[in-house]
């Protein structure tokens, strides 16, 4: 019930100073985790970024439909990080 409705930003960070820099909620039975700090933020994704890369399985569309290839939808491995390496040279 605590959700914000409007001014996210000044909600969030509100909730920073409340709970501390992780704060942790579910809305729907959707998990959200909220970053409420520049440290947090780096400590997670810069040093444990290997952590939290792969993104969840899309079973209609990567299995059933066969797009699991297109880098949008594949998961985490070598084939991923060769699709990313070449995305990158080619829109930088």
């Amino acid at each position: 019930l605590d959700m914000p409705k409007s001014k996210f930003a000044l909600a969030w960070s509100k909730f920073g100073e409340k709970y501390g820099p992780l704060t942790w909620l579910s809305v729907a039975g959707q998990p959200f985790l909220v970053l409420n700090s520049i440290e947090a933020a780096k400590e997670l994704l810069d040093t444990r970024g290997s952590t939290y890369v792969d993104r969840p399985r899309f079973v209609m569309t990567s299995e059933l439909v066969g797009l699991g290839y297109i880098t949008p939808f594949s998961r985490s491995g070598p084939g991923w990080r060769k699709q990313r390496t070449l995305l990158k040279h080619a829109l930088s």
